[in-house]
């Protein structure tokens, strides 16, 4: 089950934790805060691309950047099975980071994480129908 906020900021579990669907937690996973560089870069990205649009939308016309935001939505989603991971390229080659290397793209990755725990295909679908 979900954590419930506390006024006091602690976590109160409600039921039983599923450990081999949502992994094992701890109470200092949950309550760092994240560091203050990651909330600039977050900001920064989504303000050069606020940035993007605006200029598409003065050269192009608005309808250009409603297409590139619809293809933006579009390639952000996941359209395969749960377990199959999804590289994003199409998102990474239309916002321009498919040449770049950087940190997430070999630091923390979830695929080689050996405390994750790694679900078949038939329970994450089981899962996500409802069925279990």
């Amino acid at each position: 089950k979900a954590a419930v906020m506390e006024s006091s900021g602690f976590p109160l579990y409600s039921g039983p934790v599923d450990h081999l669907r949502h992994g094992f937690r701890s109470l200092e996973h949950e309550l760092t805060a994240p560091h203050p560089i990651q909330a600039v870069q977050r900001s920064s990205n989504s303000s050069a691309w606020n940035a993007k649009l605006d200029v598409v939308r003065r050269t192009h016309g608005s309808h250009m950047a409603m297409r590139l935001a619809t293809e933006r939505e579009t390639f952000s989603r996941i359209r395969r099975l749960p377990g199959l991971e999804s590289s994003h390229i199409a998102l990474q080659t239309m916002m321009g980071t498919d040449e770049t290397v950087d940190f997430p793209d070999f630091l923390n990755d979830p695929i080689a994480r050996p405390d994750v725990p790694k679900l078949e295909l038939h329970s994450q679908m089981e899962v996500k129908l409802g069925i279990m």
